[in-house]
């Protein structure tokens, strides 16, 4: 606890009367609590994390605060998430909600039998409003062949791909399509679609390469 009477600490922003508590608690599940008050200003904050097959947790937060309010911080939100992984793949899922309104998390990695990343976001807070409401990113590589690459993203309602195949043993031929669904970078001037081929051969005394890019209907 720590209480002053300074008015020059006081015109700094700290008020005459602040403490702080923290307490944990663990067995199987771990709890937390955490209580700030500074002058007329009250968070609280209470969470618990539970280590079994996957790790769990929930946080619970509660303020009184007319500044943090005048911030657009939420009077009480509740963040709950869990992690699990195995040799070859994880997943992350989190949710946090705040005054009857959510955003929600979804990560997911494996290596076989391809490598692969997946992460979804989606909310309605309006704390995020300059953020679309929902939000993907996709990536994967596997090797069939040859490698075989493919990349996605979605923002709101602008969507891009990107697909493609590499082979290294066959004089390192390679091709490559790009798809422009959003129509707001289309607006800016940019391609439609990008499709894309080419080779490149090397060896001790020669270099060959040759590369044709195709960029809506226009040829390179």
């Amino acid at each position: 606890m720590l209480r002053h009477s300074f008015p020059w600490l006081s015109q700094l922003g700290l008020p005459f009367e602040n403490s702080v508590l923290f307490s944990a608690a663990t067995d199987s599940t771990t709890e937390v609590i955490f209580l700030l008050q500074a002058g007329r200003c009250r968070l609280r904050a209470r969470g618990d994390h539970c280590v079994q097959n996957k790790a769990d947790w929930t946080v619970g937060t509660e303020t009184e605060c007319q500044l943090l309010q005048d911030l657009s911080f939420p009077s009480q939100s509740r963040f709950t998430g869990s992690i699990q992984k195995d040799k070859c793949q994880a997943e992350l899922l989190s949710v946090l909600e705040a005054e009857g309104k959510t955003a929600h998390l979804e990560v997911r990695a494996e290596c076989k039998p391809k490598m692969a990343l997946e992460i979804q976001f989606r909310h309605d807070l309006p704390q995020l409003k300059e953020i679309p409401r929902e939000n993907e990113l996709s990536t994967s590589a596997r090797k069939h062949l040859k490698y075989l690459l493919g990349v996605g993203m979605k923002l709101g309602g602008c969507e891009l791909q990107m697909n493609g195949d590499f082979d290294p043993e066959k004089n390192l031929q390679w091709k490559m399509l790009i798809e422009n669904k959003c129509q707001t970078i289309q607006d800016l001037g940019t391609p439609i679609k990008i499709d894309g081929s080419g080779y490149l051969l090397m060896d001790k005394m020669n270099l060959d390469s040759q590369t044709l890019i195709t960029v809506d209907k226009s040829k390179f």
